[in-house]
């Protein structure tokens, strides 16, 4: 077993697994959020039926749980099964993490179709704007935990997933960053079809699901073992649908293992159309008829596929993968060679680290001064990034300064005003850009 590194040292609130709440009121329709016990409460709240729709949360602390049993926030049980209102437990408020950290939490379920820190995410019912959508975010936050799912048919759904941030993705993940293990293990019975599906950010991608700027950081792990269906994916395992599950300038560090006794993609597992913009700078990437950790092996005949981009059907758009060394073994097919695995592009294959573009900014401190708003913006993975490529910053009825950062792209913006800020790796020929909303 690879021993993981759970997160750096911080000074902040530790939790103690026990007391839960209470949750602050709101002012403004701002809850503010500074101790574990305050975001367990918030967790039951959810759990209960409250949505928190038209609410921001707000993290003001970084956060120790201190390696306790962590209950999802939200929950999601309707897959393979008709659709009933009573299993499902939505959060649609937007939670702003503000850059802060939360550290050393544990998701081990035996009960549920989705282990991860948020269960589910949905926006708004009637929501058409998902640029900027009212609610369904989860956004600047930094995560270090282990997830795992061992659930036997929970609710009677033939069907698990686990991610590091939210299980079931409907609505919007933007700016977070993950490190640590997520695991899932389908261990129902062999008459009945059973699907994993993992991610490093998140588990299944619904409809206008949107993943935005998020990093899987090195020394992860993403594993994912059904007895039919396997999906494992660095940022996300599976897209419901395939045209409307939208992963954006993302990126897998370096050292990340992602493994599927099926189908296994550095950024998706697989059947995902909306790939851009995105770096997997992993070449341990395994799809494999073999079983791991005592627990059987796939039996399905259909293919085992691994892409640098996607495991197994789909279609990406400037996106780079690392290519990995040629294997032996029969039953393993990880040699990286397409960016689908099902595909025939090699255009972005690279063959070393350093020839990779650098692709996702992280906001890992967003903060709001008078009337400028300060960013400290980091492009990952840092080691990546091409000498004399720097990062461009333009604002569209922002002013900005600087209007520009190192290689690295690490430094501290402020902006005045409100409109677009977008923010250009490398510029425009190769680097993918993405674009920030100021208020």
């Amino acid at each position: 077993m690879r021993r993981m590194m759970m997160s750096p040292k911080l000074s902040c609130d530790v939790w103690d697994g026990e007391t839960r709440g209470p949750v602050p009121e709101a002012v403004n329709n701002v809850i503010t959020i500074t101790t574990g016990a305050q975001l367990a409460g918030l967790a039951d709240a959810v759990n209960s039926g409250t949505t928190y729709e038209g609410y921001t949360i707000r993290l003001a602390a970084d956060l120790d749980l201190n390696y306790k049993q962590w209950t999802p926030i939200g929950a999601f049980a309707n897959y393979f099964s008709a659709w009933n209102p009573a299993l499902l437990a939505p959060f649609k408020g937007i939670f702003d993490g503000k850059g802060h950290t939360v550290k050393n939490y544990v998701v081990n379920v035996t009960d549920k179709t989705q282990a991860a820190f948020f269960g589910y995410v949905d926006y708004p019912d009637g929501t058409t704007d998902f640029d900027d959508p009212s609610g369904g975010v989860v956004k600047n936050i930094r995560m270090y935990g282990a997830v795992a799912n061992n659930s036997v048919k929970p609710n009677g759904i033939a069907a698990i997933g686990a991610a590091g941030i939210v299980g079931w993705n409907d609505g919007k993940v933007e700016n977070c960053y993950f490190e640590g293990s997520v695991k899932a293990f389908d261990l129902s019975d062999a008459d009945t079809v059973q699907k994993a599906t993992v991610g490093g950010i998140c588990s299944m991608l619904g409809n206008n699901a949107y993943v935005v700027n998020c990093v899987v950081g090195s020394n992860s792990e993403v594993i994912a073992c059904g007895k039919t269906f396997s999906y494992a994916g660095g940022i996300a395992g599976y897209a419901y649908s395939m045209n409307t599950g939208y992963v954006q300038n993302c990126t897998v560090s370096s050292n990340v293992y992602i493994y599927s006794n099926m189908d296994a993609g550095g950024i998706v597992g697989g059947f995902c159309n909306k790939v851009s913009n995105c770096v997997c700078a992993t070449d341990n990437i395994r799809a494999s008829v073999e079983g791991i950790e005592g627990y059987a092996a796939n039996p399905n005949e259909s293919g085992y596929f691994a892409g640098g981009i996607v495991g197994a059907y789909g279609v990406e758009t400037n996106s780079y993968w690392l290519q990995t060394p040629e294997y032996a073994s029969i039953n393993d097919t990880y040699k990286l060679t397409y960016a689908i695995g099902t595909g025939t592009d090699v255009s972005r294959k690279k063959s070393a680290l350093p020839a990779l573009p650098a692709a996702s900014l992280l906001l890992s401190k967003y903060e709001a001064e008078r009337a400028a708003v300060k960013l400290k913006a980091t492009i990952y993975p840092v080691e990546s990034s091409e000498a004399g490529q720097g990062v461009a910053i333009s604002g569209q009825g922002v002013a900005v300064t600087p209007t520009a950062l190192p290689n690295g792209g690490v430094g501290v913006l402020s902006l005045s005003g409100a409109g677009t800020v977008t923010v250009t790796v490398g510029g425009a020929a190769i680097g993918p850009s993405c674009e920030m909303a100021v208020r």
